[in-house]
């Protein structure tokens, strides 16, 4: 039995090729648990890698070495292999590099188990699976995503991906960018696998209406929370940087704080998910239904504020927002000046990257 559904804003790579962020039909047949994409090919914007309206290269890295991303860990083994010892390789925004060795040499079993707490697998060994929001998308779990690889954001809406254990093909994302590579396969006579080509490699933007980007024989690393990214081309590598953010992202002492919902600009305000933000700063937080309210408490500071109202009360005393609080899928958002005028953290915000950082005074 086939069935036929319409998701907006998604993307799907089969069989070798291309479509670009958009509406797409796809038709899952359930007896062989294979998706029929349908939709327009190869539409993403070629682009220069160095020279574009997407990023800027900033340095050239310093190093012959291949690098997957600004921190990497890897084993050094002795001459026979019976030890290793960790090692952790780092790239700097301006391109030098950096190898610390993080153990001794010691054997090789013991030595995997310490770089588990490294790569996140003893975490997800004791823990075990879990959905993950990054900016209001949240990666499906193998067990309960639809073929192929898809994720959920805060409104509902799907975002389809071709399997990245396909070979040839690799999915991430980050701060509103969604980011594909591609390698034509190339079979080589008389060798029993084929080898790899060069990677074509797709930048979409997610949650915005910017144009999406395709860089021929290129490869990146996830762009990480400042922008950042090392480019391979032509046989060489650089950092580059986002040259704008595509939604806001907020940091609390100098960590990013996951949302749910993302935040949103309101007539110039940038309104940030009240709950998720307090609860980090350490503040107990209650709702009203009734009344519309919200009610945090941390220390000997009490505030509520209501919603579609411009005034806040603090300790009996008001306070008057730039926009009143509104509620977005659930959740309810503020103006990020309301956060520093509650509890008293710095706040400060680059328009470019559209980034929000809070520091606790």
């Amino acid at each position: 039995m086939k069935k036929t559904i319409t998701f907006i804003a998604a993307l799907s790579m089969l069989l070798g090729t291309h479509g670009w962020v958009q509406a797409v039909d796809y038709q899952y047949d359930e007896d062989w648990g294979y998706c029929y994409v349908e939709n327009n090919m190869d539409m993403a914007s070629e682009q220069d890698p160095f020279n574009n309206d997407l990023f800027e290269v900033v340095a050239e890295v310093q190093s012959d070495r291949v690098y997957a991303d600004f921190e990497t860990y890897d084993y050094e083994y002795t001459e026979d292999y019976t030890q290793c010892r960790i090692i952790k390789r780092t790239v700097g925004y301006d391109g030098m590099t950096t190898e610390e060795f993080m153990t001794d040499y010691m054997d090789n079993a013991e030595a995997e188990k310490i770089m588990d707490t490294y790569n996140g697998w003893a975490e997800y060994r004791e823990n075990g699976y879990k959905e993950s929001y990054n900016d209001g998308l949240v990666r499906m779990s193998y067990n309960e995503r639809m073929w192929p690889y898809t994720f959920n954001d805060i409104n509902g809406v799907n975002y389809i991906f071709n399997d990245p254990a396909w070979m040839g093909y690799g999915v991430g994302y980050n701060i509103g960018l969604m980011q594909e590579s591609w390698s034509e396969e190339i079979y080589v006579e008389g060798q029993d696998f084929p080898d790899w080509g060069d990677s074509d490699t797709y930048l979409y933007t997610i949650f915005s209406d910017d144009v999406n980007y395709k860089f021929i024989q290129t490869d990146f690393t996830i762009f990480d929370d400042n922008g950042y990214s090392i480019m391979k081309v032509d046989g060489k590598q650089y950092v580059v940087k986002l040259k704008k953010g595509f939604i806001p992202t907020v940091f609390y002492n100098g960590e990013k704080i996951k949302f749910d919902q993302i935040p949103v600009i309101d007539n110039g305000r940038t309104l940030v998910p009240l709950r998720a933000i307090f609860e980090k700063i350490g503040a107990q937080v209650e709702w009203d239904g009734e009344t519309q309210t919200v009610t945090a408490t941390k220390d000997d500071v009490t505030v509520s504020l209501t919603i579609d109202n411009t005034q806040a009360v603090k300790n009996g005393e008001e306070i008057t927002l730039d926009v009143p609080a509104k509620i977005i899928n659930g959740r309810t958002l503020v103006p990020v000046r309301f956060i520093s005028d509650c509890f008293g953290v710095d706040v400060a915000w680059d328009g470019t990257m559209q980034r929000v950082t809070l520091t606790s005074k």
